[in-house]
């Protein structure tokens, strides 16, 4: 977690606080939209940016999407099933690319389902800058991996857009693209 926006750190923090202590019975599906909920005013979020389009934009609740990536990577470990996930529209980096998991209330949730036959107790801990999620239950049997291969770097198209402002002819750099990237990432459990 980067230091340099308090206001971000609150958020995750908060995020993470909504999530400790999550009892997930056999079956039952988690949705962060659900359990985490909307980031308004009123449960203390503040503004830090937040990824919107091609942009970042101040937005109640920045921060929230490094707390459902990193427990989309929590899920993918424990081998559990993952039901709902989205990438942003742009690189992040706190993760490795494929590994993000975007919210967006009302557009885009993270869902994963408890695929054993107990319950899984979800621990969120945000400390010294370091956000931890941790799954408790019985030891697993399984051993995960997760990797990617084929990434391809995609450049950013090039639009034109008329204007009147500018004399006829000439051109003016608005705003430059970003690099995205396709990539398949791959989970391989070991029994």
């Amino acid at each position: 977690v980067s230091p340099d926006i308090p206001n971000r750190i609150h958020n995750i923090g908060l995020g993470a606080n909504a999530i400790n202590g999550y009892l997930l019975a056999p079956g039952e599906i988690f949705s962060f939209e659900a359990v985490v909920g909307d980031s308004t005013r009123e449960k203390g979020y503040l503004e830090a940016p937040v990824i919107v389009g091609d942009k970042l934009v101040p937005g109640l609740g920045g921060g929230l999407c490094q707390v459902s990536s990193t427990l989309y990577n929590a899920a993918l470990l424990a081998n559990l099933d993952i039901i709902e996930r989205h990438n942003h529209s742009m690189t992040i980096g706190y993760l490795p690319v494929g590994r993000d998991a975007s919210i967006s209330i009302g557009h885009a949730d993270l869902k994963f389902e408890n695929n054993r036959e107990h319950h899984i107790l979800i621990g969120a801990e945000l400390n010294g800058g370091q956000l931890t999620f941790r799954f408790f239950g019985p030891p697993m049997e399984e051993r995960v991996e997760i990797f990617s291969s084929d990434m391809v770097r995609v450049e950013p198209p090039i639009r034109h857009e008329e204007s009147q402002m500018l004399p006829r002819g000439r051109r003016e750099l608005h705003q430059k693209g970003k690099a995205g990237y396709r990539v398949k990432t791959w989970r391989v459990v070991y029994r």
